[in-house]
């Protein structure tokens, strides 16, 4: 008899210490903001979702810089609604690195390597990269979305969401606790030379017609880090003919 209540009370002991641990693990669950109310604070703090859906066109204008190489240029990209987009880096002494989707076809074109056509993760990603409305996050973008905590990412306290887009991509997203804005994405992303991990930085968001956006981020790749700087942003009508395949490109889908 001794024996069993010893054995009970061993086991209650244990039980107890299992809620003790649990406890604040619970309270800590308790205390964060469902995914949707993250990201709809988010799409608030950048001007809200009517105000992005009065344009359908948007052209970034910038330049980039790799400070270790001591590389700078000049960065161009156009979107259309719902999914086109271009991009051009011209790169001093190396040529103009392109890459595109017009709805259906992910293509890219290097100096080094010439014109390719994307399939698999690098066209899931360039996919999720065309979509015009992806900062709103549209439950039809994306199938998950889940706070898993709170976690400071550069220097600020933020909310963390892992993310599933619908084309299948990852990332651990983080959203400032003042601001509601997003400070920074870690994900991997899918190069012609494979998957490599990347952290990216959101800085400086200033005024852009009406919408918060950043006009500094960061990128920070196998231990490369390249400066994107905003300087102008546009809503005007873009040119249809700007996202038709290049030459090289559309040789390449005949074949």
């Amino acid at each position: 008899m001794m024996r069993r209540v010893h054995l009970d009370i061993c086991s209650a002991v244990l039980t107890l210490a299992v809620i003790a641990i649990a406890l604040p693990a619970a309270t800590a669950a308790a205390d964060l903001p469902e995914a949707r109310e993250v990201v709809d604070r988010y799409v608030a703090a950048i001007g809200g979702a009517e105000r992005f859906l009065q344009h359908e066109t948007v052209t970034t204008n910038g330049t980039f810089a790799m400070p270790a190489m001591g590389l700078q240029g000049v960065l161009s990209i156009w979107n259309q609604a719902p999914d086109k987009m271009l991009m051009e880096m011209d790169i001093p002494g190396y040529g103009k690195v392109r890459s595109g989707y017009d709805g259906k076809i992910g293509w890219m074109i290097d100096p080094a390597m010439g014109a390719q056509i994307l399939t698999n993760e690098s066209l899931a990603q360039l996919r999720d990269e065309a979509n015009f409305c992806a900062r709103l996050y549209r439950p039809a973008d994306y199938s998950s979305l889940t706070v898993t905590g709170k976690a400071e990412f550069d220097g600020l306290a933020c909310y963390q969401l892992a993310v599933v887009t619908t084309n299948g991509m990852e990332s651990q997203q983080f959203f400032a606790v003042d601001s509601g804005l997003l400070l920074g994405v870690q994900q991997d992303q899918h190069t012609p030379m494979g998957k490599v991990p990347s952290t990216t930085v959101n800085k400086e968001y200033r005024d852009f017609d009406g919408l918060k956006l950043p006009a500094v981020i960061e990128q920070s790749t196998m231990g490369m880090q390249q400066v994107i700087t905003i300087e102008a942003v546009s809503f005007a009508p873009i040119d249809p003919a700007v996202f038709a395949l290049p030459a090289e490109v559309a040789a390449l889908v005949q074949e």
